[in-house]
C-alpha cells in the first residue's frame, strides 16, 4: 500500500525550520480484502525569513503551517471513484507576514472524480483532480506549497503501444478559496469556485526507449480567458535519466504565442523559455550526483509584442528552491545559472544548490518580488540564489522529517530598484 505522494513531496524550509509528515492507511491485509482504499497525510511545516526582499515589505517573517490530505477510493473494475479532503491552515502569523493564498484552504473537498479504464493501456478522469504533466514547468502539483492546484474537467492517459503515450487533458482551475487577507489570518474556511472564464487543456506525447536511454516529449499547452487573452505553448524535452556511473542530460525548449487585448485593439504574444541540465552519478555509496543548469525565460520589452513568458501552473521548488515565503525567483523574466549537489543513503538525502539570478530584461518586472525599474538603470542582477535541506526518512514509522536553509545574496536590482526594501541579504 503506497501513501499519498505528497507526503514525500514536502520540501525545504529555512532557518530552524522542520517538516514532519505522517502518512498512514489500512493495513495490507485489510487493504487486499476490500475495494476500499484509504491513503493520507499530515505535515508540519515552520519557516522564518530574516528580511524582506519584497516591495512593501520590512522586518523579519516567519510561517507555520499544517496540511492534511485524507483520500478514499473505491475500485468498482472498470471504473473508480476517489474523493480528498484537504485541510491547510496557517499560524504565528501577523498583519505584515508574507501569506500567499495557497497558504490557506481549510476542509476543502480538494478531490472528487471517476476514473474509467474502458480498455487495456486507456485511463480516462472525470471530476476534480490534481496533476503533473510531463516535467511540471507548465502543470504541477506543487507539492511544497500548503493548497497545490487542481482542474475541474477530464483528462485521458492511453499508451499505444510499448514506446509511446498520450497524455491530454481539458478543464478550468479551481482557485484557491479565500483570497482577502483578514479570511487567511484567521484560516477561515471557504468553498473553492471553478474559474469557468478560463480553459486550460494540453496534449502531451512522449516517446521512450529511445537509443541510449533517452526519453523525448513534444507537447501542445492552450490557456484561454474569456477576456480574450489567448496563450498556445508548444515545445520539446529530451531526458536522459540518472543513473549511477553515467551522464544525464535535460533539455526543453517552450514557445508562446497567441494575443491579448490592450487599448486601442490586441497586442500579439511572443515568449519563450530554455531550460538545459547536463549532469553525473558517480558509482559510490550515497550515488552522489553533480549537475549544472541553465535556465531562460523571456521578459517583456517596450512596444511591439508581449514577451514576458508565462508560467500557467508550472512548479517552481525543484528548479529554483524553496517558494512557500521564500521563493525569490520564477519562471519569467529570468536568467540563472547554477549546479547542484544530491546524495542519498539509506534512509538520508541531501541537496544543496547555488544559482546565479538575472533579469533577462532589464526594464521588465522581477515578478516574484514585485518590483520594476522601467529605464533599466537598476542594472539585471537580482543576485546569488542558494539553498540546501538534508531529509531522513523513518520507514517503520513511514515519517519524513526535513531541515534547510535558504540564502539571497542580494544583487544591484533588489536594492536599488524603485520601492526595493532597504534591508541586508535574506535567510
Amino acid at each position: 500500500m503506497k501513501s499519498l505522494n505528497a507526503a514525500t513531496l514536502a520540501a525545504s524550509v529555512f532557518t530552524s525550520g522542520l517538516i514532519l509528515s505522517a502518512p498512514a492507511a489500512a493495513s495490507g491485509e485489510e487493504a487486499s480484502q476490500s475495494a476500499f482504499r484509504v491513503t493520507g497525510s499530515v505535515r508540519l511545516r515552520h519557516e522564518t525569513l530574516s528580511a524582506p526582499y519584497r516591495a512593501g515589505r520590512t522586518g523579519s517573517d516567519q510561517h507555520a503551517s499544517w496540511r492534511i490530505r485524507i483520500l478514499g477510493e473505491y475500485d468498482a473494475g472498470p471504473v473508480t471513484f476517489g474523493a480528498e479532503l484537504l485541510d491547510a491552515r496557517t499560524w504565528l502569523t501577523d498583519s505584515g507576514s508574507v501569506l500567499p493564498a495557497s497558504s490557506v484552504n481549510a476542509v476543502e473537498l480538494y478531490q472528487a472524480y471517476v476514473v474509467v479504464r474502458p480498455a487495456e493501456g486507456t485511463r480516462v478522469q472525470l471530476g476534480r483532480y490534481n496533476m503533473s504533466i510531463g516535467s511540471g514547468r507548465l502543470a504541477a502539483q506543487n507539492g511544497y506549497v500548503n493548497s497545490p492546484n487542481s482542474f475541474v474537467g477530464a483528462r485521458l492517459g492511453h499508451k499505444l503501444n510499448e514506446d509511446w503515450a498520450l497524455d491530454a487533458f481539458y478543464g478550468s482551475p479551481v482557485p484557491i478559496l479565500p483570497r482577502d487577507r483578514n479570511a487567511l489570518l484567521n484560516n477561515t474556511a471557504r468553498q473553492d469556485e471553478v474559474d469557468w472564464d478560463t480553459r486550460f487543456w494540453a496534449a502531451h506525447l512522449t516517446r521512450a526507449n529511445l537509443p541510449g536511454g533517452m526519453v523525448a516529449e513534444a507537447y501542445l499547452f492552450g490557456l484561454n480567458h474569456a477576456n480574450g487573452t489567448d496563450t498556445y505553448a508548444p515545445g520539446a524535452r529530451l531526458l536522459r535519466a540518472a543513473r549511477p556511473g553515467r551522464a544525464d542530460f535535460e533539455a526543453e525548449a517552450i514557445f508562446q504565442t497567441g494575443s491579448r487585448p490592450v487599448a486601442g485593439g490586441r497586442q500579439d504574444i511572443k515568449a519563450g523559455m530554455v531550460h538545459l541540465v547536463a549532469g553525473y552519478t558517480f558509482e559510490d555509496d550515497w550515488r552522489t550526483r553533480l549537475s549544472v543548469q541553465l535556465v531562460y525565460a523571456s521578459g517583456d520589452r517596450a512596444g511591439g509584442d508581449f514577451n514576458r513568458f508565462n508560467s500557467m501552473y508550472g512548479g517552481r521548488r525543484g528548479d529554483f528552491g524553496p517558494t512557500a515565503i521564500f521563493g525569490p525567483i520564477g519562471r519569467e523574466n529570468l536568467i540563472t545559472t547554477g549546479v547542484r549537489y544530491q546524495s542519498r543513503r539509506g534512509p538520508v538525502d541531501f541537496q544543496a544548490r547555488v544559482q546565479e539570478a538575472r533579469l533577462a530584461v532589464a526594464e521588465d518586472s522581477w515578478t516574484r518580488a514585485g518590483l520594476r525599474d522601467a529605464s533599466g538603470q537598476s542594472g539585471r542582477r537580482i543576485g546569488i540564489v542558494a539553498d540546501a535541506y538534508a531529509g531522513y526518512n523513518f520507514a517503520s514509522l513511514n515519517t519524513r522529517l526535513e531541515a534547510g536553509a535558504a540564502y539571497l545574496a542580494k544583487g544591484r536590482f533588489a536594492r536599488n530598484a524603485p520601492g526595493a526594501p532597504d534591508s541586508s541579504d535574506v535567510v
